[in-house]
């Protein structure tokens, strides 16, 4: 069935712009450790862009399969990149990013099927920020100060959430896979920044409850052999 759009994401000098069509596949704020750190890390550069924490102190997130997103605007210009790559961690996965122009977080995560943009930037139709309502703050027993995270919360990844990321990420037959329109999202891993990670040993983080745990929802699936399952962090 054809999808109308239904919002649009631009960042905050309206130099990048998306249309979304349809509804989320998901929507949530992740508290996990690696989430709130990249938000961080950009947030800290002070360059007056959109930051993807909101109010619950977690990343506010909004996730698209790749067909019901369309890019309105020019990610390169005179064959550079108007985005910038993170990484946390020199060896993780997957790639976030934030505009050259004004420093505003575009997105989450991005695979080849999925996107995770930045609540933050997304509007309504009419050009008035977009309001979620009450959505669920995900990933709590990972985050740096669990009794911080607000209600309503789940402590790791919801099932059902989990379960249609999963679905989308094995599909061999999904179409207009992100790599193959948009090569700017898909950097070489020089290109890219990396988020330290200051929270391995902290015994009042949840990471020592265990050591092995996903740092969040999506990021061990990228992760993965052909089975689309991940057997690493």
């Amino acid at each position: 069935m054809f999808k109308r759009n239904k919002y649009t994401w631009e960042c905050s000098f309206g130099k990048i712009k998306a249309n979304l069509k349809g509804e989320p596949l998901a929507q949530f704020n992740c508290h996990c450790h690696s989430c709130v750190a990249a938000s961080e890390f950009i947030d800290n550069k002070q360059l007056g862009g959109l930051s993807c924490r909101n109010s619950t102190g977690g990343a506010a997130v909004m996730m698209y399969p790749s067909n019901s997103v369309e890019f309105t605007t020019d990610l390169s210009e005179n064959g550079e990149s108007l985005l910038q790559f993170i990484t946390v961690d020199e060896k993780g996965v997957p790639y976030r990013c934030y505009t050259k122009c004004c420093g505003s977080q575009m997105n989450n995560a991005i695979f080849p099927q999925l996107i995770a943009f930045n609540a933050n930037g997304v509007l309504n139709l009419d050009g008035n920020k977009h309001d979620r309502g009450d959505v669920t703050n995900i990933r709590a027993s990972f985050a740096f100060d669990e009794e911080k995270v607000p209600e309503r919360k789940h402590k790791t990844d919801p099932a059902g959430v989990l379960f249609g990321l999963i679905i989308r990420l094995m599909n061999p037959f999904h179409p207009k896979k992100f790599d193959k329109r948009y090569k700017e999202l898909f950097p070489d891993k020089s290109e890219t920044e990396t988020v330290p990670i200051t929270w391995e040993g902290d015994q009042s983080s949840a990471t020592n409850k265990d050591e092995n745990a996903p740092e969040s929802p999506i990021e061990d699936m990228n992760n993965s052999d052909s089975s689309g399952m991940s057997h690493d962090c």
